[in-house]
């Protein structure tokens, strides 16, 4: 059976929320989701996001909250993404059923943690060098491909993942790939997701 992979577009804590809201507003068609990663913003400022990108035309359903699950809950978003020193997968659960969680981690042993605690998906890196991760080292292909084998629940790959080295990613087991600067900081947003999206989903893989 063929499977669709996803394609997470992350926000890449530069643009002021006008901004970010008409890039989101211009790519949401090719994005699976919509992350908001803004480690800087408080929990108010980030429902303040959320508040505005549906107002203005963003599906809820393609929003993800970095972190603060309740704001996830209260505005029915499609999920939240937990960091890896977090609360668990299961907390969240018992607390907001609808959400899709989603457990970032940097290592094997804390993904079958994660899955063991109910976590919906991984994501998983940085895969290869990147600014957002200065001096560290990326993790690579091989150990993504590990991962992919040996938890049951998908895996999204993220960290330095660009138009071309993404084949690479896209030869292992992986459910989608995460995208920061590639798409955030393109000259054209709305073209740079669609070329991601076009290969991602050119390259479904069978289970």
């Amino acid at each position: 059976m063929g499977l669709k992979r996803e394609l997470h577009v992350l926000s890449d804590g530069k643009k002021e929320l006008d901004e970010f809201c008409q890039m989101a507003l211009s790519i949401q068609s090719a994005a699976t989701a919509i992350h908001l990663r803004e480690k800087h913003r408080s929990e108010e400022e980030i429902e303040r996001w959320v508040y505005t990108l549906i107002k203005e035309g963003i599906s809820s359903t393609k929003i993800i909250v970095n972190s603060y699950y309740s704001v996830a809950g209260r505005w029915g978003t499609a999920g939240v993404q937990l960091p890896e020193e977090g609360p668990s997968p299961q907390t969240v659960k018992r607390l907001y059923p609808e959400l899709r969680v989603g457990c970032s981690i940097h290592g094997l042993e804390t993904g079958y943690q994660k899955e063991r605690e109910g976590a919906d998906y991984l994501l998983y890196g940085n895969i290869y060098q990147t600014e957002s991760k200065a001096g560290l080292k990326g993790k690579g292909v091989k150990s993504l491909a590990s991962l992919t084998e040996a938890v049951s629940i998908p895996v999204i790959a993220i960290g330095g993942i660009h138009l071309s080295n993404l084949e690479k990613v896209l030869q292992t087991k992986v459910s989608g790939v995460a995208v920061m600067s590639s798409i955030a900081q393109a000259h054209n947003p709305v073209e740079r997701a669609e070329r991601f999206q076009s290969r991602i989903q050119r390259s479904c893989y069978h289970v």
